[in-house]
């Protein structure tokens, strides 16, 4: 099921927010849910149709301990709750590591935001059947080839008192399927779509990765694939003040998604670091 990747290694340093690669062509066969890749970039413009409305910004070279620094603001949390996150992280980040600056993938990263309804009354132990069909669009793309690595995003969210963590979850689902361990990345603070991709973009910045796939549901899919017409622009704005990054929908259940070097400014709330 799983073939090696190979000649794979991380371009750790930004140069002006961008990652520079050499123009390359790779057409990809649809796959059975339908999505297909047209992988045609030149280091600014990838796909056949993304149009990026914010530039990246400028910015400095993100430190070594860029991925850890932000959760800061819930570690207390993270602990509280046993959630070790270099444990977690530590064989994917190796891989990310080892990605080559030419990443052959279409995609640097897969993005798979957490689900919980807003109105549950009741902890529940597991996940909720729409982040479970999310994972395995993912699962799919992963095993086609999308991308090396999937990020799962999401944290303690519904109800308060919830024991679940979603990246938590979602990462042993994906484990239980066969992904290796060395391809999962948790993103375990975020507690909406908005963050979710913030933190998200975070990580991106933070291991050189300028390309990803959100892999989600049809309505979260068209809210980010949609940001003005969805309120999802005005959602940022509001809440952080900036837009944290350029969306093109290329699918029904995925958008293609390049982060602004502004999601590593700090947001407000406490507990979306």
């Amino acid at each position: 099921m799983w073939r090696t990747v190979s000649s794979l290694a991380l371009l750790l340093t930004l140069s002006c927010g961008t990652r520079q690669h050499a123009h390359s062509t790779r057409a990809k066969e649809p796959s059975a849910s339908g999505a297909a890749w047209n992988t045609t970039w030149d280091g600014v413009r990838y796909g056949s149709r993304v149009v990026f409305r914010e530039r990246s910004e400028a910015v400095a070279p993100a430190p070594p301990e860029a991925l850890g620094a932000p959760y800061a603001r819930c570690d207390a949390q993270l602990q509280a709750r046993g959630i070790d996150l270099a444990r977690e992280n530590g064989p994917a980040l190796e891989t990310a590591r080892r990605l080559a600056a030419h990443n052959p993938a279409p995609f640097d990263v897969l993005v798979v935001p957490g689900f919980t309804p807003l109105d549950l009354a009741v902890p529940t132990p597991e996940l909720h059947p729409e982040a479970q069909a999310r994972l395995l669009r993912a699962l799919e793309d992963l095993q086609a080839g999308a991308a090396p690595l999937v990020l799962v995003t999401g944290g303690n969210v519904h109800p308060h008192d919830t024991p679940l963590n979603e990246a938590l979850e979602m990462k042993r689902f994906l484990l239980a399927r066969g992904v290796p361990e060395a391809r999962v990345v948790i993103e375990p603070c975020a507690r909406h779509s908005h963050t979710n991709i913030r933190n998200a973009a975070r990580f991106m910045l933070s291991m050189g990765l300028r390309r990803a796939l959100i892999v989600t549901s049809k309505d979260q899919a068209y809210y980010f694939g949609n940001p003005r017409s969805s309120s999802f622009d005005g959602r940022c704005l509001a809440d952080l003040g900036y837009l944290v990054g350029a969306f093109e929908s290329v699918d029904a259940y995925r958008v293609a998604f390049e982060p602004s070097g502004r999601a590593l400014q700090l947001g407000g709330d406490p507990l979306d670091p």
